[in-house]
């Protein structure tokens, strides 16, 4: 009605959908589909009598449901824009990759080899001037303006073909990674297979970059994040008043494997996390004492998680995934549990000690074949001592 009213004449209109199928088809313009075919000649139609400018996107389908079109459509009026929120948050166009995270900027330039020339970064005022001449040039332009470098560059590389057009877009169809532990999913750094639903064991840090790094988005499957092979260090059993062991259903994975939700119970950052608090950079698989550190990283790690038993977490786990349940269907809070991270790019849990303690404890015993628990945390006491003497 408002087409045949003229009430849309030259109008430019945005449409954002989950289906990436229905977007290609909209600017391929065909479909072996009847329905979907039917679907793009109506819009078609549309622009052409109203004069106006369509514009079809696909987005991320998260991004659908955070915006609220999606609880919309149940009478779910507790999300998104049906709250007040603006439409505009979730759909930055006007955002480049550097507006919605900085870091990419100083990541292109640590992986850009400096024996080609300098790279320089272009802003809009250089798109048409500076950006045509000799050099190496990095393009950073929001996706409203995508179609408009993309003219650009070709020009640029008419006049001058040996120069180098380095351009980073952002996608829409990829939404920002929702901060609750519930939403998140992932595949398992060893054997690649889908976690999702909190069933694995998530890394606080999982979809927050820190400084200068990028999300390390690590998850394992319960069985797969596991003591490294050969390990130097005993596990002990419990053993009864005769010294036999005493064997007990699951002792077999005692401090040997992770399991699903001690994350929930235990603060959990991945091995390399860790490293980069300790060591404000990336492990060197070629560095022997890097590579030693990361051992004794997941060490300490699952010997944290195993503060807890095995009961304990599993029915931890069932009442929060009940908790969210309630929380979520009868009031549509988006997560009652807190944020699980991002987690400061410090030692804040005190790994460093911790991987020092483990290697003290394999020092020879005077009557065992290493030393007591209680000779070795006495690096742990000369630690708290030297801590409280610099705050004194």
């Amino acid at each position: 009605m408002r087409v045949q009213n003229g009430e849309l004449y030259g109008v430019e209109i945005f449409l954002f959908t989950d289906n990436s199928t229905a977007e290609s088809v909209f600017y391929n313009g065909n479909s072996s589909s009847k329905r979907l075919f039917h679907l793009i000649l109506r819009l078609r139609r549309v622009q052409q009598e109203a004069d106006l400018i369509l514009h079809l996107l696909h987005v991320s389908g998260k991004r659908m449901i955070a915006q609220g079109t999606d609880g919309g459509s149940r009478g779910d009026l507790n999300q998104g824009v049906m709250t007040g929120e603006n439409m505009l948050s979730y759909v930055p166009l006007h955002l480049s990759a550097v507006d919605r995270s900085p870091s990419v900027l100083d990541w292109m330039r640590n992986i850009w080899e400096e024996r080609l020339g300098k790279l320089e970064h272009l802003g809009i005022d250089d798109w048409f001037t500076k950006g045509h001449g000799r050099g190496n040039f990095l393009w950073t332009p929001p996706p409203a303006a995508a179609d408009v470098v993309a003219e650009q560059v070709g020009e640029a590389r008419h006049k001058h073909p040996e120069s180098c057009h380095i351009a980073i877009v952002p996608h829409l169809g990829v939404c920002e990674e929702q901060s609750y532990w519930k939403h998140w999913s992932g595949n398992c750094a060893l054997c690649g297979n889908a976690v999702k639903n909190g069933e694995g064991n998530f890394c606080g840090n999982f979809s927050f970059t820190r400084g200068n790094f990028p999300a390390c988005r690590k998850v394992w499957c319960p069985k797969c994040y596991t003591v490294p092979a050969g390990s130097p260090y005993p596990i002990r059993t419990a053993t009864d008043e005769d010294g036999f062991e005493v064997a007990m259903d699951g002792d077999e994975d005692r401090f040997r494997v992770s399991r699903v939700g001690d994350f929930l119970m235990t603060p959990f950052q991945c091995d390399i996390c860790h490293f980069r608090n300790v060591m404000k950079r990336n492990p060197d698989i070629c560095n022997e004492k890097h590579m030693l550190f990361m051992q004794d990283i997941r060490h300490a790690n699952i010997n944290a998680n195993w503060s807890r038993e095995s009961s304990t977490v599993k029915a931890n786990f069932a009442q929060v995934k009940r908790l969210e349940k309630v929380g979520t269907d009868m009031f549509g809070i988006p997560s009652v549990t807190p944020v699980m991270g991002p987690f400061p790019l410090e030692d804040t849990f005190g790994m460093a000690i911790a991987a020092c303690l483990l290697r003290r404890s394999l020092d020879p015993g005077r009557n065992e074949n290493t030393i007591q628990f209680a000779t070795a945390r006495r690096f742990r006491s000369a630690f708290s001592n030297a801590v409280g003497e610099m705050g004194s």
